[in-house]
């Protein structure tokens, strides 16, 4: 297939999305559709397909934050909230508020200062 340039899909019998591989596929229709969901929170019930996803789930329940920043110490429940705020660090801050000194690397927070900060400002609809 790589020597041809052809490609094989794979695509669900039950909505629109397709599948480069069989394996996919399967994992896909299994969480999606077939929905099984083996491991469910002791707490709240709410159920997951991997157990990882039910491990992450459990910091909303523990408090947990393992994921602490080496620069300035702020702590997160998983490792994905650090990698986004870890950003903050290394890159340019290119959304800057036109009406105070604040600047933000990500459009959301940029936004939600705009709301919490702004809004009442007359400027800011």
């Amino acid at each position: 297939m790589e020597v041809h340039g052809e490609t094989r899909t794979f695509p669900c019998e039950s909505c629109d999305r397709v599948y480069t591989n069989r394996k996919s596929l399967r994992e896909h229709n299994r969480k999606n559709h077939l929905q099984l969901l083996r491991y469910i929170c002791s707490h709240c019930d709410k159920k997951f397909y991997l157990p990882s996803q039910l491990k992450d789930h459990m910091t909303s329940h523990t408090g947990e934050r393992n994921f602490r920043c080496e620069y300035c110490g702020k702590s997160y429940p998983r490792l994905r909230a650090l990698k986004v705020h870890m950003q903050s660090h290394n890159s340019e801050k290119k959304y800057k508020c036109g009406l105070c000194t604040a600047s933000y690397t990500q459009l959301n927070n940029y936004k939600n200062h705009l709301k919490s900060k702004h809004q009442n400002d007359g400027q800011f609809h």
